[in-house]
């Protein structure tokens, strides 16, 4: 029997605040939800398309057919099109080596979902397409406030390497003032960036003797936030184990979930079809969000 599995990574949707875009009293009159959807809608347009030269291809990367689903979430499609590709082609009595082009191109898909009230992104798992970070490169800055997906890491993949080296030398993270969506050791980061007015708080602690890293420290704390995915980039940690030194870079990695019989439904959305099955079906999604990543708030 077919599966009809619908594979999926979990990212955070953050702010990138950008200074040198704001207009005054403009971004008073919206939420940064507001901002953050509009600016979705911004790049759906065709010239905010990015071309993106590889040494054997070209492609366009291009955002598209951004809606409201209802029940708190919007779906929008990253669309990566084959412009030009060298490659070996037949000729009518040998191979060789050449460009082929298409007209129209094709084009490969993967649906993104955003959840509002958590501020997670659901992203599609395609081989080929969410390999590596080509596709979160795409994502950049026409309006003041936008959005940063960051990988939200399997609990446990950064606090438990606090717990269990015998000493931490060294701690390094970048956090994001998060949406707030916290347990209580995320908390009192979170309470010290809002009192200073701290949009982003980059933190590295050195010790030759060892961090303090219990739950009461700060870098216990710090580990907590990035863990939640308020965070960019990887967490780097510089320990020892059983007299060896050891070098940890954690945090860029997402959680992975699957659900059976809904990848048709899902795939629909490429081109802006729905049914009356997608209700459920966005509740399914959110109650396997849930279960994978509970809200601690």
């Amino acid at each position: 029997m077919n599966k009809d599995t619908y594979n999926f990574f979990l990212y955070r949707l953050n702010k990138e605040i950008r200074s040198d875009l704001f207009s005054g009293h403009a971004r008073q009159r919206k939420s940064d939800d507001e901002w953050l959807e509009e600016y979705l809608k911004t790049l759906c347009q065709a010239k905010h398309d990015y071309t993106k030269e590889t040494r054997k291809s070209i492609y366009k990367w291009a955002l598209r057919n951004y809606r409201r689903l209802g029940d708190g979430i919007s779906s929008v499609v990253l669309a990566r099109s084959t412009l030009q590709k060298t490659s070996t082609t037949v000729t009518e009595d040998a191979l060789a080596v050449g460009d082929s082009i298409s007209t129209p191109p094709p084009a490969d898909t993967i649906i993104l979902l955003i959840y509002w009230s958590r501020h997670i992104v659901v992203v599609e798992n395609r081989s080929g397409m969410t390999t590596g970070e080509t596709w979160l490169r795409y994502f950049h800055e026409p309006v003041p406030i936008a959005p940063r997906f960051e990988p939200i890491p399997v609990k446990g993949t950064i606090l438990d390497h606090l717990k269990t080296l015998d000493r931490v030398f060294r701690f390094r993270v970048r956090l994001k003032l998060p949406n707030p969506e916290l347990n209580r050791w995320a908390e009192k980061i979170y309470n010290e960036m809002v009192e200073e007015r701290i949009q982003e708080y980059l933190q590295e602690f050195n010790s030759q003797e060892g961090l303090k890293v219990n739950e009461e420290s700060k870098a216990y704390s710090s580990a907590a936030l990035a863990e939640l995915g308020y965070k960019e980039g990887g967490v780097q940690i510089d320990g020892e184990k059983d007299g060896k030194p050891i070098h940890i870079v954690e945090g860029k990695t997402a959680i992975r979930g699957k659900i059976d019989q809904l990848h048709a439904l899902i795939r629909g959305l490429e081109t802006n079809a729905s049914g009356k099955m997608l209700p459920h079906a966005l509740d399914q999604i959110k109650q396997e969000i849930d279960r994978l990543f509970p809200h601690e708030g």
